[in-house]
C-alpha cells in the first residue's frame, strides 16, 4: 500500500468516526442550553413568519450576536432556514469540520509534513478542551473564528505585503466572529518576517486591534441600541480578580482537566456495541497509519519549540484577563477555550518531538482521546434525555388547569457532580431560557420555568422570600426526586413545601 493511500484511507476513516458521533446526536435531536434558547426564534418563526432581512437585521443587532456580527449573520441564517425544517439547525456542525481542516492546513504550513499536519487535525477534533464548540450548533461563532484565525496565520508566513493584508482581514473577520483570539495579534507581530519588518507591515498587522476598538466604541454604539461589551481591559490592573484567574487556571488544568479524562475513560462502561465496533476501527486506523509515517521536521529547533510552548500557553489565557470570563473546562463555559484547544494542539505536537518516543506517545494519546470523544458524546445524548425525562414526568403531572409558572426542583449539583454519564458536566436543564424549547420538545403547553436548586433548603426558601418570580401566586413546583407536583398559594405554602 502505497504511503498516499494510506493517508487517503486514514483521512476517510477518521471522517467516518466524526460522521458517526455527529449522526448519533443528530439522531437524537440533541439540544442543550443556549442552543434551546436560540430554538425558540425558530419555533417563532414557525408560528409568526418573518420575512428574511428584517429578521436578519433583528437578529444581528441583538444583545448577544451584535458583538460578533460575522457569526451572528451566519447563524441567523441557519436559524430563519430551520423554521421549514428544524433539523437543518445542525447544519452548523459542518463549521467544526471547516474549523478541524483550517488547523490541518495551518500545520501543513508551518511544519511542512504532512503526517504531522493530519495528526495535528486529528487531536483538534478529539482534544477535551472546549469540547462545547463540538457539540453545540451555536458555537459556529468560536469555530469561524478558528477558521478565519488559522487562514490568517497561513497568508502572514507567505511574507508579502498583500498576503500581509489579507492576513489582517482574516484577523478583522475571526475577532468579528468571536473575540477569543484578538490577544494572538502577539503572534502575527512576532511572526513577520525579519526581511519583511517595516512600520507599514507593523500596522498592517496590528490594523484588525484598531478595527476591533473603532468597531466596538464607535460603530456598534452607533447602530445597535444594546452594543455588547464583554470585554474589559481594565481588568489587566485589578490584581485581585487576576489572582482569581490564576488559581482558576491551576484548578482546571490541574484537577478538571484530569478527573474529566478520567471520567471519559471509565465512561466505556456505558458504550454501546457500535460505539466498541467503530472504537475498534479507529484504533486499528491509528496503528496501520503510524507504521507508514515519519515524524522527521526540518530545522527543529527545539529551545525555539520550547519558548513558543510558554509564550503560546500564556497569550492563550490571555483572554481571561482582557473578559468577564474565567477558566474552566466544566459545562458550557468551556466555549471561551476554542483558542487554547488550538494552542494545546501545537503544544502537544511540539512536545512530542521533544521526546525519545513521539510516535507511541501520539498514538496511546490518540486511542485515549478516542474513547473519551464517545464518553462525551454519549454524555450530551444522556442530558439531553435528560432533561426530556424531566419534562416528560411533568407533564404527566401537570392539571388540566394551565398555570403561567412551573417551577422545578431538584439537586442540580449532586447530579452534575456525582452522576457518572456526565464527562465534564455537560449543560443540563439550568436557566428559564430553556424552558420555552423543551416545553415544545415535550407537547407542553409553554409556561415561564425556572429550575432552582440548592443542596441547603433553607438558603433556598431565604432566596425566594426576595425573588420575585416566587412571590408571584398562584403557581407550581415540580419536585422531580419524589415525582410531585406542588400548588403554591401563598409563602406559608412555599415553606411547607420544603419541610414536608
Amino acid at each position: 500500500m502505497t504511503k498516499k493511500n494510506v493517508f487517503l484511507i486514514y483521512i476517510i476513516l477518521m471522517l467516518f468516526f466524526g460522521a458517526y458521533i455527529y449522526l448519533e446526536i443528530i439522531y437524537n435531536n440533541v439540544i442543550l442550553i443556549d442552543d434551546l434558547s436560540l430554538f425558540r426564534t425558530v419555533y417563532d418563526l414557525q408560528d409568526r413568519p418573518e420575512s428574511f432581512f428584517p429578521f436578519i437585521i433583528k437578529f444581528i443587532s441583538s444583545d448577544v450576536m451584535n458583538a460578533r456580527p460575522v457569526s451572528g449573520f451566519v447563524s441567523g441564517c441557519i436559524i430563519y432556514i430551520s423554521q421549514y425544517y428544524s433539523r437543518f439547525y445542525f447544519i452548523s456542525y459542518f463549521f467544526f469540520f471547516l474549523a478541524t481542516y483550517s488547523v490541518f492546513k495551518l500545520l501543513k504550513e508551518y511544519y511542512k509534513n504532512f503526517s504531522l499536519a493530519i495528526i495535528g487535525a486529528t487531536l483538534f477534533g478529539l482534544i477535551p478542551i472546549a469540547s462545547v464548540i463540538q457539540f453545540s450548533p451555536i458555537m459556529l461563532n468560536a469555530n469561524l473564528s478558528v477558521f478565519f484565525y488559522c487562514y490568517s496565520l497561513i497568508f502572514l508566513m507567505k511574507h508579502t505585503t498583500k498576503s500581509y493584508l489579507i492576513s489582517s482581514l482574516l484577523f478583522t473577520l475571526s475577532f468579528l466572529s468571536y473575540e477569543i483570539f484578538l490577544p494572538f495579534i502577539i503572534i502575527n507581530v512576532i511572526l513577520i518576517n525579519k526581511e519583511k519588518i517595516s512600520f507599514k507591515n507593523i500596522m498592517i498587522s496590528i490594523s484588525p486591534v484598531l478595527v476591533f476598538i473603532f468597531y466596538k466604541n464607535i460603530i456598534a454604539p452607533l447602530i445597535f441600541v444594546n452594543a455588547n461589551h464583554r470585554e474589559t481591559p481594565g481588568n489587566i490592573f485589578e490584581i485581585k480578580r487576576n489572582l482569581e484567574i490564576i488559581q482558576f487556571a491551576a484548578k482546571a488544568y490541574f484537577i478538571d482537566l484530569p478527573v474529566s479524562i478520567k471520567k471519559g475513560l471509565l465512561g466505556i462502561q456505558y458504550f454501546s456495541v457500535l460505539d466498541f465496533i467503530i472504537l475498534t476501527i479507529f484504533i486499528l486506523a491509528n496503528i496501520i497509519f503510524f507504521r507508514n509515517i515519519s515524524f522527521e521536521v526540518r530545522n527543529f529547533n527545539k529551545i525555539k519549540s520550547f519558548f513558543l510552548i510558554i509564550i503560546l500557553f500564556l497569550i492563550a489565557n490571555s483572554i481571561y484577563v482582557f473578559s468577564e470570563y474565567t477558566p474552566r473546562f466544566f459545562d458550557f463555559d468551556n466555549r471561551t477555550m476554542a483558542g487554547v484547544r488550538l494552542v494545546s494542539v501545537i503544544l502537544f505536537i511540539n512536545a512530542v518531538l521533544l521526546s525519545k518516543f513521539p510516535k507511541i506517545i501520539t498514538l496511546i494519546s490518540l486511542i485515549f482521546l478516542g474513547i473519551f470523544s464517545l464518553s462525551s458524546k454519549n454524555a450530551w445524548n444522556y442530558a439531553n434525555e435528560f432533561n426530556n425525562k424531566m419534562f416528560s414526568q411533568l407533564k404527566n403531572k401537570l392539571p388540566k388547569k394551565h398555570y403561567k409558572n412551573v417551577f422545578i426542583f431538584y439537586d442540580y449539583y449532586t447530579e452534575k457532580k456525582f452522576n457518572p454519564h456526565f464527562v465534564m458536566r455537560e449543560p443540563i436543564y439550568s436557566n428559564h431560557y430553556e424552558t420555552y424549547s423543551l416545553c415544545k420538545r415535550n407537547n407542553i403547553i409553554p409556561f415561564y420555568g425556572k429550575p432552582f436548586y440548592s443542596k441547603d433548603k433553607i438558603k433556598e426558601v431565604s432566596k425566594a422570600k426576595k425573588d420575585p418570580d416566587f412571590t408571584r401566586f398562584p403557581y407550581l413546583i415540580f419536585d422531580k426526586s419524589k415525582n410531585k407536583i406542588f400548588l403554591i398559594n401563598n409563602l406559608n405554602d412555599y415553606v411547607s413545601f420544603f419541610n414536608s
